[in-house]
């Protein structure tokens, strides 16, 4: 989890303990839908393995390029912090492993 921005500057090892013990892991295989755009969003990932893609993205008239997230990477959060439906298709580009 230290690998992850925004958790890295925690100084509070018992705090990423407990952040560690409340994640979940999912194994995705190469070529899974991971998020399906337009969905609700309740869940946050975590790349611990792997690569994901995250394409079609789009907000409004709004078309970003396509991104590739590695180990330590992380999606899913706009959807979480705003309430609104997914902004992209997320797909894993090889086998990978995220934390939820």
């Amino acid at each position: 989890l230290k690998k992850v921005k925004f958790l890295a500057e925690l100084e509070d090892d018992g705090l990423l303990i407990k952040i560690a013990d409340a994640l979940a892991t999912l194994n995705f295989n190469e070529g899974e839908k991971i998020i399906n755009k337009g969905d609700v969003g309740e869940v946050f990932y975590v790349v611990k393995e792997g690569r994901v893609k995250v394409h079609d993205i789009g907000f409004g008239d709004s078309q970003y390029v396509d991104q590739i997230l590695g180990p330590g990477d992380f999606f899913g959060e706009r959807a979480l912090l705003t309430g609104e439906p997914r902004a992209a298709d997320i797909t894993a580009e090889v086998a990978s492993v995220c934390l939820c």
